[in-house]
């Protein structure tokens, strides 16, 4: 089972969400800001065309602000347009380094410090200037689109490859893999390096959604899809975790990567998510009847609410009516319901999706008899009344299960229905 985990970027427990990925569009504010146990923060704010974004880690320091918008040239490395001012300062080891690029009728004019100090122009503050602002690039994520598109221009998907292979933070992956992969279709070598660049992922948030962008916008393979389920077995949010096999559900899947998606399945804690993933799992064309019977037996070990189970028990009655080889599954499903009102209502869905062979129907009969409230005892019964007709197994099975109801009027209107 899952460990509790806040959005983190190292270890489980160790981060404090100061304001996840919140964004106002109202008031066009966005806020991401993320500590740790361990001395690393990362905070990136944006107010419009006004924006902030500092990073801590060790004994470096990245911190950038601007104001107004700007704009990559074409090799994605440097400022072409700037409408007012951008501030990067970098500070590491000991020593620290500032660039300033400020907009002056329509030129854009650098300046860079060491410490305090004002350096002079030449080849050597050019390369130290482009150098601050590649590292707030790769640390920030900022321009990713940017970015990519270039480096597609001159280096193609491999060299994009290359660049999310240096990035600073899980925040600027996310970014750049979702700003590829929907860009460029990437060959089966491509998706595992990414696979791998995954690994080193652990923000839950950013984790999901790189996973989430590579699964809907690629071709994912035979060869490619153990390795992502892989990567996303180290997520510990089960929000997360389920929007992910979402994503696989909809894709097609071979036996074994559906086995392996059942397992991080296995993995999910609440109710709520583990429902909400089996609703998807039964759309997927790739669901045997194996698999079917898996997942109703951990859906039954893993959701202690009965109004999931039963809204479970619920989506898979079409599936059991048309392969009683499921039927004992779902029995097992039905057997960890302990709520009267939930236990008549998945009874009563079975009934609904036409179920009315012999060994289905005596099975529901007997299912009765565990329903502790007499009045849904006789709705259950009731409902069942036209498919017991004039077997007399069936009919035997059915006036057992009357007998179990503690009202004798109860017990009485559910005999009169098959006309005892």
């Amino acid at each position: 089972m899952k460990r509790l985990r806040t959005l983190g970027l190292l270890s489980a427990g160790a981060f404090v969400l100061s304001a996840a990925y919140a964004l106002a569009l109202k008031d066009r504010k966005a806020e991401f800001a993320i500590d740790d146990d361990k001395g690393r923060s990362i905070s990136h704010i944006v107010d419009g065309d006004r924006g902030d974004f500092s990073l801590r880690d060790d004994d470096r320091k990245i911190k950038a602000r601007w104001r107004g918008d700007f704009t990559l040239d074409e090799t994605g490395n440097d400022i072409a347009t700037l409408e007012r001012s951008l501030e990067i300062e970098i500070e590491e080891d000991g020593a620290r380094e500032t660039a300033e690029f400020d907009e002056d009728d329509g030129e854009i004019e650098r300046t860079y410090y060491r410490g305090d100090d004002e350096q002079a122009v030449g080849p050597e503050t050019d390369a130290a200037i482009k150098n601050l602002l590649l590292r707030f690039l790769r640390a920030s994520g900022m321009k990713a689109d940017e970015r990519v598109a270039a480096i597609m221009n001159s280096s193609g998907a491999e060299g994009v490859l290359d660049e999310i292979a240096v990035l600073d933070s899980d925040h600027a992956r996310r970014r750049y893999i979702l700003a590829l992969t929907e860009a460029a279709e990437l060959s089966d070598d491509g998706i595992l390096r990414l696979a791998d660049e995954l690994k080193k992922m652990e923000s839950d948030h950013d984790l999901s959604r790189a996973l989430r962008s590579i699964i809907e916008h690629q071709t994912i393979s035979e060869t490619t899809t153990p390795a992502l389920i892989a990567a996303a077995d180290s997520l510990e949010s089960d929000h997360d975790t389920r929007k992910v096999i979402e994503a696989f559900a909809e894709t097609p899947l071979n036996d074994a990567s559906m086995t392996l998606l059942l397992a991080l399945y296995e993995s999910l804690d609440s109710d709520h998510d583990t429902r909400v993933a089996t609703e998807a799992l039964l759309e997927s064309d790739s669901l045997s009847a194996d698999h079917a019977a898996r997942i109703l037996i951990a859906a039954a070990a893993q959701i202690d609410s009965n109004h999931d189970m039963r809204l479970v028990l619920t989506e898979f009655a079409p599936v059991v009516v048309s392969d009683e080889a499921l039927l004992e599954a779902w029995l097992k499903g039905f057997g960890v319901l302990d709520s009267s009102h939930d236990q008549r209502l998945a009874i009563v869905s079975l009934i609904d999706e036409g179920a009315n062979d012999a060994n289905v129907v005596a099975a529901l009969l007997n299912a009765v008899k565990e329903i502790d409230s007499s009045h849904d005892q006789r709705v259950a019964l009731q409902a069942l009344a036209d498919l017991v007709g004039d077997d007399e197994t069936l009919r035997a099975a059915y006036r057992d299960a009357a007998a179990s109801i503690d009202s004798e009027s109860d017990r009485e209107r559910a005999l009169g229905a098959i006309g005892e």
